[in-house]
């Protein structure tokens, strides 16, 4: 199974949609490569929402990796608050991985979007 749904949209902000997987560091590898891939051809960062919600849990290994490559080519990052774990995670990520780009919480996809166009 697919760990995520990945799509760029006409406006150039990446979104992903995570599956109903545990993420392990081995599953993740591909969408963190297909994210940075994107970014490359986009000429550089790009920006994201993800969509966590149906995420099981992320291990460690996964949610270092994620941050290392996500610095690479991130110029901001939204996401996406539907499950109680996403607060967690995202409290815990914000607390000890302190991601070097801006990064907030929504519960609305468009004002994500808005966000995201302004930064």
């Amino acid at each position: 199974m697919e760990t995520h749904r990945i799509e760029l949209g006409g406006d150039g902000i990446l979104r992903i949609a995570n599956n109903p997987v545990d993420l392990t560091l081995d599953n993740i590898r591909p969408s963190l490569e297909y994210t940075q891939h994107v970014a490359k051809m986009r000429g550089g960062k790009i920006k994201i929402i993800i969509d966590p919600a149906k995420m099981k849990s992320m291990s460690k290994e996964a949610r270092n990796e994620s941050k290392q490559q996500l610095e690479k080519c991130t110029e901001a990052l939204a996401v996406i608050n539907r499950n109680p774990f996403v607060v967690f995670l995202f409290n815990l990520i914000m607390k000890e991985d302190k991601p070097g780009f801006p990064m907030r919480l929504f519960r609305d996809e468009k004002k994500a979007e808005n966000w995201l166009k302004s930064v």
